[in-house]
């Protein structure tokens, strides 16, 4: 509980500019846990759906995997935003280096949405076409 509440009170307390905002990792330590049970409510609500075990066990696979893409596609997309933070002259930087694409910085939501739409297109493609992940 300690870690919880050291965690927690830096990200109430302080901006997300701190050094301390960084302790907020700590609470991957839960991550394991939280989704053993939300798998448990998935086979859950399948079961009430009336589907026979072998279909449970399927679908309920695949929706964990799916959970679990989309955790991992918010977890690199915030990577790339904090490497972009902290980078000089990264594709966040609108300034000087003529590096950046036309993001609203200010826009948090206009920003992950764009590292997010960088993952997906990494992820699941050859080539970008329109927006490059780049630092010198």
């Amino acid at each position: 509980m300690f870690l919880d509440i050291a965690s927690t009170a830096t990200a109430l307390f302080l901006d997300q500019n701190s050094a301390w905002f960084q302790l907020k990792l700590i609470r991957f330590i839960h991550v394991k846990a939280v989704y053993g049970s939300l798998s448990d409510v998935i086979r859950i609500l399948l079961n009430r759906f009336g589907l026979d075990k072998g279909s449970v066990e399927k679908a309920s696979h695949i929706i964990n995997l799916v959970i679990y893409l989309f955790s991992a596609i918010h977890i690199i997309g915030c990577a790339w935003i904090n490497i972009a933070m902290v980078v000089e002259c990264s594709w966040l930087d609108d300034g000087g280096c003529s590096a950046g694409i036309p993001v609203n910085r200010t826009s948090v939501s206009d920003v992950y949405i764009t590292s997010i739409y960088w993952v997906i297109t990494t992820l699941t493609t050859v080539g970008y076409g329109d927006y490059k992940g780049y630092t010198p």
